[in-house]
């Protein structure tokens, strides 16, 4: 009798740990917000507007983590990025952020005011042609 008293013990807890492994528990998932990176993106913006560059490069490269919803948004990231690496004597990198702006937005063009900026109005143009460049020879 003792030998099947053990069995079925050992039956038991097979079963009941069975079960435990197949019943389905409901974990709430966090939903990200898809525009959770939108302050980050406007803090950047001002910090540059303020001149602390350094700063406006944390948050707008926190905002492309964070996440942004639309385009309109990633483009303006990217164009921002784009102007602090220029104004940090890093025209290669604001370079490749312009050719980030146009791959979203093959027509994007510089506002006025900031198409003949001396730092970055050139760097834009030669991203733009670049730009074209790859899409002549594809």
């Amino acid at each position: 009798m003792t030998f099947f008293r053990g069995r079925s013990s050992a039956l038991v807890l097979i079963l009941v740990l069975a079960g435990c492994a197949t019943q389905q528990t409901t974990v709430p998932q966090r939903v990200a917000d898809p525009n959770a990176g939108k302050p980050l993106l406007l803090g950047g913006i001002k910090s540059f507007e303020d001149g602390e560059y350094g700063n406006a490069e944390k948050y707008l490269m926190q905002a492309l983590g964070a996440g942004l919803a639309g385009k309109a948004d990633l483009i303006r990231v990217h164009k921002y990025l784009a102007f602090v690496y220029c104004v940090s004597n890093r025209a290669g990198l604001g370079e490749v952020e312009f050719g980030k702006v146009l791959a979203l937005n093959p027509q994007f063009t510089l506002d006025q005011s900031e198409e003949g900026h001396p730092l970055w109005g050139p760097v834009f143009l030669r991203a733009k042609a670049k730009a074209a460049q790859i899409k002549k020879s594809a």
